[in-house]
């Protein structure tokens, strides 16, 4: 491998080695790009081409009398209903008891088929 890397550097200066432990990348500095990504290459400097896009027409100018329509203000947001913490706290713990009850329900059916296919 070192003498294929060797020769390629002997016929043309322009290679670039690069030597990780298990890797070796060779390239070459004028053909870094795929073939197939040529066409997101820079383009060469002066006019495009006829075939290419040459980017969006210029702008006009406003007319001297135009101006932004104002808008008209809008009214400030209505303010919140004032929350029952209490009734919200006591809501909740509620929910939890019967979820709690729910599944030691569930647990305890589940225990009690369990136990009767067993004997």
């Amino acid at each position: 491998m070192i003498r294929v890397i060797g020769a390629l550097i002997r016929q043309d200066e322009h290679f670039l080695v690069e030597l990780n432990h298990p890797v070796v990348v060779v390239c070459h500095a004028g053909i870094v790009m795929a073939e197939g990504d040529i066409v997101w290459r820079r383009p060469e400097p002066g006019p495009p081409p006829p075939d290419r896009y040459g980017g969006p027409p210029a702008p006009t100018p406003p007319p001297a009398d135009f101006h932004v329509v104002a808008e008209e203000p809008t009214a400030p947001p209505r303010t919140l209903p004032a929350l029952d913490d209490d009734a919200i706290d006591t809501a909740e713990q509620r929910a939890a008891r019967l979820t709690y009850a729910l599944g030691l329900t569930a647990l305890s059916i589940m225990v009690l088929i369990a136990c009767s296919r067993l004997t």
